[in-house]
């Protein structure tokens, strides 16, 4: 028996995803001469990356490409013996470029054409 799901599933996810977060600021309150200015709370709207782990699945597998190609390479070869020095997944190398590959796949991400079609509405 299947089990049916809830229509109200789907809006409200996108919803709640698309909508930007509202993060407090408060500003001291400041004493010139006898009167007192500031004291204010604003909001920082922050729109949430919806990318995923699309970046994180892209970024591993670049990573692991070198790799692969180093295994049909000869050991003794200098280009191997860097690839399996420095793209071990605990190298600085291959941190760095990790880090550096997931923030550009996670800002790059195209949107699909759905998605461009609400936000110009």
């Amino acid at each position: 028996m299947r089990r049916r799901r809830d229509p109200r599933v789907h809006p409200s996810l996108s919803l709640s995803s698309s909508r930007p977060r509202a993060v407090s600021v408060q500003y001291a309150k400041r004493m010139v001469g006898r009167r007192q200015y500031g004291g204010s709370t604003t909001y920082i709207p922050i729109k949430i990356n919806t990318a995923g782990v699309i970046p994180v699945i892209f970024a591993s597998s670049i990573l692991s490409m070198p790799q692969l190609v180093a295994q049909f390479g000869s050991p003794a070869s200098s280009w191997v013996q860097w690839i399996d020095k420095n793209l071990q997944q605990t190298a600085p190398v291959y941190l760095v470029g990790y880090g550096v590959l997931i923030l550009f796949f996670t800002f790059s991400t195209p949107r699909s054409p759905s998605a461009r079609k609400s936000r110009t509405t």
